[in-house]
């Protein structure tokens, strides 16, 4: 018997790093080279974007295209849900973006 793992639980650890709520907004705003990536999210060390985005495209909220990286549909939903709580939970921290920054910078 299969058993179905919860999406929820799935995503959670995916969002667990200092960047990555930064990372996806910026890629909600367009799609971005590692270097306009890197560049956005000074002081992020390569090795660290590089982790954060290869985690994103295995959860299946990034892929990686021939320009760079976009943001997918289950990414843009993920946002949606984010943008979704800090406006249930009116955050003054968001500055603007909608998605909750504070516990990332």
């Amino acid at each position: 018997m299969q058993t179905k793992t919860c999406p929820v639980s799935e995503l959670v650890p995916v969002l667990n790093g200092k960047w990555m709520f930064k990372l996806f907004v910026m890629l909600t705003q367009r799609d971005a080279t590692f270097g306009q990536l890197k560049g956005a999210l000074v002081p992020i060390t390569n090795k660290v974007l590089t982790q954060h985005l290869q985690k994103a495209v295995k959860a299946g909220c990034v892929e990686k295209t021939a320009e760079g990286y976009a943001l997918t549909a289950q990414g843009a939903k993920v946002v949606h849900s984010l943008r979704e709580l800090a406006r249930e939970f009116e955050c003054k921290d968001c500055k603007g973006v909608s998605v909750c920054l504070s516990t990332s910078s």
